[in-house]
């Protein structure tokens, strides 16, 4: 398991590998804040956007090679670069630029997976939010009906 304090200023979190959210590099960097927007990338397996309630800090516990029990939220995510990125909604790909390692303005982190498909289980407690990452031959297709908005179940 990684474990990693990780901050949002927009409320949100994102997870998905970068080369499947190239194609929004020249869209505004808010371009996830248009629901119908957000659910296609979802839905079309290329990220995992969830809100929070509040901005602020939470600890992220991850786990890579299986599933969480219970989650409140499970989608299908494509991975085919095998480099994976957990950070702050205000992240995720837009207006030309996309979070890089090592770098002083993305608080996220980078997992190196295999390339393929992964099932994503996120589960709440409080101010901790555990991410499972499990290889799946599942397509990675979703049917979110609405924006995914986690519980403070503290």
């Amino acid at each position: 398991m990684v474990s990693k304090l990780i901050s949002t200023g927009t409320a949100a979190f994102c997870v998905f590998d970068l080369e499947a959210m190239t194609h929004r590099l020249a869209d505004s960097c808010d371009w996830w804040s248009v629901e119908r927007d957000e659910l296609a990338e979802i839905n079309a397996g290329n990220c995992l956007i969830f809100g929070t309630g509040y901005d602020g800090g939470f600890d992220f516990d991850i786990t890579q090679g299986r599933g969480l029990a219970s989650p409140d939220v499970e989608v299908v995510i494509r991975a085919p670069s095998g480099r994976i990125y957990v950070g702050a909604g205000e992240d995720i790909s837009g207006e030309d630029d996309q979070p890089e390692e090592n770098s002083e303005y993305y608080r996220g982190l980078f997992l190196n997976v295999e390339r393929g498909n992964y099932v994503v289980t996120v589960k709440r407690t409080g101010a901790t939010i555990g991410v499972g990452l499990e290889r799946t031959n599942r397509e990675a297709v979703n049917h979110v009906a609405q924006q995914l908005r986690l519980a403070d179940d503290a």
